[in-house]
């Protein structure tokens, strides 16, 4: 939904941005992919704190299951910020 209609999820970044703060790494890990999917420059901040999260990860995208962790998908969203 986010690359197809991302203003259609603006009402929810107030609670994506709080799940960067969730005790669950896989909870972390998917909000910063989305707030990076969204371009949510304002969610900065708070991903640069994550970078050194190593917890693992996995999730669906593009038709494959992937592992990762909370620092790989959040350099993505920084860089999706650029």
């Amino acid at each position: 939904l986010a690359e197809v209609h991302p203003k259609e999820l603006n009402e929810v970044i107030p609670f994506i941005l709080l799940c960067l703060e969730d005790d669950d790494p896989q909870v972390r890990g998917l909000s910063a992919w989305a707030l990076g999917r969204l371009a949510v420059h304002e969610a900065r901040g708070q991903l640069e704190k994550l970078v050194d999260d190593q917890r693992p990860v996995k999730l669906y995208d593009q038709g494959e299951l992937r592992h990762s962790t909370v620092a790989q998908l959040t350099r993505e969203a920084l860089a999706a910020l650029e």
